[in-house]
């Protein structure tokens, strides 16, 4: 049974360390992932972002793809300078080396939550190593990924675990954002939202190719069956109300009959997943040199093939799938809960663990309720996240994970 938490640097900071491990302790989690770098967040999203549980500020900017961990140069000499970890100036303590020497006193395990391919900063500097949309564009907000096909990229990546794993003695390593990103339109077509799906890059280009992929024909393939659909939904007022759950129903048969159709758009999506699901296993292959486990962060199974992952092959790779099943921040149903767990149990995943969120606009009944839907499937559970909640969701979170 895993009870774990997601914690940010700057909570560590803020609040103390000890305070914050003794709290987590008294409470009753038994797993406690530190971010050991983080994505690029903005205050107000998503949800009411405000941070409840920090000693010394509410509201927050994160830090643009700071890492809180000292690099050794060692493990990064054969990638380029543009894109090494590096200290940021205003860090003065190893945040990560202290966290590991410290938690070793309570009965906590500690995670090194790692977000994987998403680099905010490298992707808005360095162009030649980010995924490209379908008409060679770069994602903007929350979509600036690199490309996993990259060797750099790749080099980047198991470096980075190598040092965590090694230097820092790492129990378990989280991958977080090992996918593709999500497109950023909020269209319910789903072919719309393929038309900024990546990636058709130089290096991708070459390796579809290499495997017999005609790039040009799954470019103009998604094209095509885009502007069917742009057809059908309501643009001009007086077609298919996409709002409509019959209407939206028909046209994603129609996208999927399309699909099926277009066999050259199978292939590339395939080769997306065997793409993603080759850089785990050397992540696996280098983390077990050092007796490390590796989780990782999934977005929730019906729909993890549109950014690339493939949760029969990887519930052989990973020892721990946590899944994306957050509700009421993004407006999602409830009632998706037992559905995307029975399908990742049905994939493969013998204890899938339930991410579960914990801050505002979730209250302690939403977050009972989401836990009570799990409970049938699954007994581990993970809240997002500690400075986002308030204490009666904490609470609320522990509470009913531990009854029943």
């Amino acid at each position: 049974m895993i009870l774990g938490i997601w914690v940010h640097p700057w909570d560590l900071i803020d609040n103390g360390i000890e305070n914050i491990l003794e709290e987590l302790e008294k409470h009753g989690f038994n797993h406690v992932s530190l971010a050991v770098r983080y994505v690029e967040e903005r205050q107000a999203f998503p949800g009411q972002s405000l941070i409840y549980r920090n000693a010394r500020r509410k509201t927050y900017l994160s830090y643009r793809d700071s890492i809180f961990w000292f690099p050794s140069s060692e493990y990064y000499r054969d990638i380029p300078e543009n894109i090494r970890p590096k200290k940021p100036s205003w860090l003065d303590r190893d945040i990560v080396k202290e966290f590991r020497e410290r938690i070793a006193s309570y009965n906590l395990k500690p995670v090194y939550w790692l977000p994987t391919l998403r680099w905010d900063k490298i992707a808005g500097e360095h162009p030649e190593y980010c995924v490209r949309d379908i008409y060679g564009n770069i994602a903007g907000y929350k979509a600036q990924f690199l490309c996993p096909l990259n060797p750099n990229v790749r080099k980047l990546v198991l470096n980075v675990v190598e040092e965590l794993s090694c230097r820092y003695e790492a129990y378990e390593i989280e991958l977080d954002y090992i996918r593709y990103p999500e497109p950023v339109t909020h269209s319910p077509s789903l072919f719309i939202k393929l038309l900024q799906t990546p990636c058709f890059c130089d290096n991708c280009r070459k390796y579809y190719e290499s495997i017999g992929i005609n790039v040009d024909k799954v470019k103009k393939d998604i094209v095509d069956i885009a502007n069917t659909l742009l057809t059908s939904e309501d643009i001009t007022g007086n077609t298919c109300n996409i709002n409509d759950p019959e209407c939206s129903t028909n046209l994603l048969l129609h996208s999927l009959y399309e699909l099926i159709n277009r066999i050259e758009v199978s292939k590339w999506l395939k080769a997306r997943t065997e793409i993603i699901t080759g850089l785990v296993e050397e992540i696996r292959d280098k983390t077990r040199q050092y007796g490390v486990k590796l989780s990782a962060d999934l977005v929730p199974p019906s729909h993890s093939w549109f950014v690339g992952q493939d949760y029969e092959k990887l519930s052989q790779i990973l020892d721990i799938i946590k899944i994306m099943l957050y509700t009421e921040p993004f407006h999602r149903s409830h009632k998706l809960i037992p559905y995307e767990l029975s399908i990742a149990i049905s994939k493969g995943v013998k204890e899938p663990v339930a991410g579960i969120s914990i801050w505002p606009p979730s209250t302690p009944n939403t977050i009972k309720r989401d836990i009570l839907l799990a409970k049938p499937l699954t007994k581990s559970f993970y809240a997002y996240s500690y400075g986002w909640a308030p204490i009666a969701n904490i609470k609320a979170f522990i509470e009913s994970s531990k009854t029943g």
